[in-house]
């Protein structure tokens, strides 16, 4: 984007609080975020908020995905 001209870069992270398997990569995501020089923002989520907020999540879905739920079930 640099390249292109763009100076501006705005680059953002989801994480969670109390992952159960460990797998949360905002930590390296600001990393990256500092490497590149953009201004970053990370917002972590918990739990609760998933189990309240499913259905409306499945709702925004432009398509059937289950990614992320192969974590879970295996």
């Amino acid at each position: 984007m640099r390249i292109c001209g763009v100076s501006d870069i705005k680059t953002y992270t989801i994480g969670f609080e109390e992952s159960p398997l460990g797998i949360d990569e905002s930590n390296d995501a600001v990393e990256i975020a500092r490497f590149y020089n953009t201004k970053h923002s990370a917002v972590k989520i918990s739990n609760n908020f998933i189990e309240e907020n499913f259905i409306d999540y499945v709702k925004a879905l432009d398509r059937p995905s289950a990614d992320g739920f192969k974590y879970i079930f295996g």
